[in-house]
């Protein structure tokens, strides 16, 4: 049971008995989506060549990322967030108006 131990696994013991159990890790997706799976050494390898990576990407730093609104200068992060941002503006003036 020491050899299972050394590459990896987790070997408990419980009165007479030694169990065997599979350490789990967090893997990443190449979009940045966390996921819990198997962490044993040929699991590691496995999840590895399909792409997964035990880091999360790398985000862009500083002004590579998201759009700026012309009035007030906030960063959305994609033109979606921008134009739910720009809702604010248009019911901050609908009130001006009453």
């Amino acid at each position: 049971m020491d050899d299972l131990d050394a590459v990896g696994y987790k070997v408990t013991t419980l009165g007479k008995r030694e169990l065997v159990s599979v350490p789990w890790r967090t893997y990443y997706h190449r979009d940045g989506k966390p996921t819990r799976l198997p962490g044993d050494p040929d699991s590691v390898r496995s999840y590895l060549a399909r792409g997964f990576s035990l880091e999360p990407p790398a985000r862009p730093s500083g002004g590579d990322i998201g759009v700026k609104c012309s009035k007030c200068g906030f960063v959305a992060k994609s033109a979606f967030g921008l134009q739910a941002h720009m809702r604010k503006h248009e019911r901050e003036s609908k009130k001006e108006e009453r």
